[in-house]
């Protein structure tokens, strides 16, 4: 009871702030078009079961044998799950909530255990993601995937980006690009992130029409919003002409020219 009496007044406070956001998504129209596109919908059930399933014995077990004690996270379990499946937009996110109750309910199973059956136990069912993390990470580091990693010219031209250029200027770059600039110069992108950019399927095209060399008439009212060109190896395997013009900061393969279109 006095658990319950905390807690109602802390979701009454809370209360304001969730109608203002969801009002604010709905009524601005930058927060509309942004919120029509940001669409995470859940995988499949098998998915979430196989994802979970360490996770499952041991939370079946506690909520039978300890259900008096237990029951908030069975319940709070029950409800994610239906939020995990709900026509909401963001049914992925509620994974985080299924995922907490669980694995505290594995966790309490795992108590019940005793001396090395339980950490053998506690070992066999967390070795296979800790394996497959790391070999992710070995695979990944020898591959240098260029969706994850930049070279030292595009670091040095976004490092250029942040420290001269105004805050509020807006870089042309192709798609991929366009992912690193806001997070390391802190600079805007006509196209950036699918879900955090606007209108981001148009975006997308007018960039790489762009620097494909063929762009439409429709895009020169997209593409004025841009002060700055950025042009790497990214830019340049999409085949297009490369800029003319005196670049305002080179690197090796790598420049940034004023942009007027």
């Amino acid at each position: 009871r006095a658990a319950g009496a905390a807690v109602g007044p802390l979701a009454l406070g809370g209360l304001p702030y969730l109608f203002y956001t969801q009002w604010a998504v709905r009524v601005d129209p930058a927060l509309a078009a942004w919120n029509a596109q940001n669409l995470t919908p859940a995988p499949p059930w098998w998915d979430v079961l196989l994802a979970f399933s360490p996770l499952l014995p041991l939370a079946a077990w506690v909520s039978h044998r300890r259900w008096r004690e237990a029951r908030l996270l069975v319940l709070w379990s029950g409800l994610a799950l239906l939020l995990l499946y709900a026509p909401l937009s963001l049914q992925r996110r509620f994974l985080v909530g299924l995922y907490v109750p669980l694995a505290g309910l594995a966790a309490w199973g795992l108590s019940a255990g005793e001396g090395r059956a339980r950490w053998g136990l506690l070992a066999m069912l967390a070795a296979p993601t800790n394996l497959f993390i790391l070999l992710a990470a070995l695979t990944t580091v020898g591959a240098h995937p260029p969706e994850l990693y930049l070279t030292r010219p595009e670091a040095e031209a976004l490092a250029w980006l942040a420290a001269s250029t105004p805050e509020e200027a807006v870089v042309l770059a192709a798609p991929q690009t366009g992912a690193f600039i806001p997070a390391f110069s802190g600079r805007r992108v006509l196209y950036g992130h699918p879900f955090e950019t606007v209108d981001a399927a148009r975006m997308e095209a007018v960039a790489l029409r762009y620097f494909s060399g063929s762009p439409v008439p429709a895009d020169a009212a997209v593409l004025s919003a841009a002060q700055y060109l950025f042009y790497g190896p990214r830019e340049r395997a999409l085949g297009g002409v490369p800029p003319s013009g005196e670049p305002a900061f080179v690197s090796a393969d790598v420049a940034v020219y004023p942009y007027s279109p």
